[in-house]
């Protein structure tokens, strides 16, 4: 079993839901030991979110908290903030995502948090950054998604914006988050001082968005679907098939696009590739053709020919698919019940086996309370008081 890059990082996480939960994760996956800081009272909202059961354990915990420890604290009562402080001296990185000022009223001050651990790598995720006039807004992934401009570049067929099927602002603002943190400690490492850096959600979408941009700059004007990417061009779309199953066709070049079309026995649509003035004859002959066979027949036929055609698979058929197993891109997880399952690898480069498999399971709400009370030398009469008081909760 080889060693994971971060290995015997330690890092506290504060944050709740999805864009500080997916850039833990990654962190996990890469070795680094994340301890969650809950409310004593339901813990994360990811526990019961989306739980198909009254009191089972839900899909997105065991998705975004599988291999992290918990920890269950009362943060505003000030015994609690003075275990998480005595916690911080050990750790190397705090991630949260409280909206600006809140750390503040939680004794968790720029000053006290350098008190607790001068050299501390802290990064925060927000809506807007602490600058922003809208910082104290309350904001998910939607609406961030919308002031950063990405929705509007996808549209149904009255041209109306359409809600994406991925939440680019919470995974993108994990990645930055994650960014930060590795910059944090290569600056640490180098100078010895801690590390400060806010990560927006919605700058985070933006950041997405450079392709668009160069359209923009390009014409002068912001890109309206559809566009080239949004379904102008023929040989750039999705395609219905026989059994109801769709494809990708993404042959922008035109050595693919030749290729494909020959394959279809209609050499004569390569010239019409880049005919705007041809594109909706293109998309129908395309269309008809694509319905006369099933996919998996397109896919024998186009998927290993150089052609850029692919399925569009389901959430279930991607984390079936034995390929995507072999890349790295699926992960075995277990619920508490005994069920095996398969999810999304956060970081897919990293050989599954160096990991431990107490990364399969997500933690119990406190579940390691009492671990780290023992580790930080806190006696056991006030462990017992810290417990009795509800400011900690060990798992039940």
């Amino acid at each position: 079993m080889s060693e994971l890059p971060l290995d015997g990082l330690r890092v506290i996480d504060l944050t709740r839901l999805l864009p500080g939960g997916y850039a833990s994760l990654i962190l996990m996956e890469l070795g680094a030991e994340v301890i969650k800081i809950e409310e004593v009272a339901g813990g994360d909202g990811v526990r019961t979110m989306f739980s198909q059961a009254e009191e089972g354990e839900s899909g997105a915990h065991l998705v975004l908290s599988r291999g992290k420890k918990s920890m269950a604290i009362d943060l505003k009562d000030v015994r609690g903030q003075a275990v998480l402080k005595k916690l911080l001296g050990t750790a190397d990185v705090l991630l949260d995502s409280f909206r600006p000022g809140v750390l503040d009223r939680l004794g968790l001050s720029k000053t006290e948090l350098s008190q607790a651990n001068p050299r501390l790598v802290h990064v925060s995720i927000t809506a807007f950054g602490p600058d922003s006039a809208l910082a104290s807004q309350p904001t998910h992934d939607l609406n961030a998604q919308g002031y950063a401009g990405a929705l509007g570049l996808t549209a149904d067929g009255d041209g109306n914006p359409v809600i994406p099927g991925v939440q680019i602002s919470d995974l993108s603002s994990g990645l930055q988050a994650v960014v930060a943190v590795l910059a944090g400690l290569r600056r640490m490492e180098k100078s010895g001082e801690g590390f400060r850096a806010d990560v927006s959600m919605t700058d985070s979408a933006m950041s997405m968005l450079m392709l668009p941009a160069s359209v923009m700059l390009s014409t002068g004007e912001s890109p309206k679907p559809p566009d080239m990417f949004t379904g102008q061009l023929a040989c750039y779309r999705l395609y219905e098939c026989q059994d109801s199953e769709w494809i990708t066709v993404g042959g922008l070049e035109p050595k693919f696009f030749s290729k494909m079309v020959n394959l279809l026995e209609r050499p004569d649509l390569a010239p019409l590739q880049y005919d705007f003035s041809a594109q909706d004859q293109l998309h129908a002959e395309l269309e008809q053709i694509f319905k006369q066979r099933s996919r998996i027949e397109w896919i024998e036929l186009l998927g290993l020919a150089d052609t850029c055609v692919g399925p569009v698979y389901s959430i279930a058929e991607a984390l079936a698919d034995p390929d995507a197993v072999i890349r790295g891109a699926v992960r075995s997880a277990e619920y508490r019940d005994g069920r095996k399952v398969k999810v999304p690898a956060a970081v897919h480069w990293v050989d599954p086996d160096s990991q431990s498999a107490l990364a399969a399971k997500a933690p119990l709400l406190g579940e390691d309370s009492l671990e780290f009370l023992g580790e930080l030398g806190i006696p056991r009469e006030d462990i017992d008081s810290l417990i009795e008081s509800g400011i900690v909760r060990p798992s039940e």
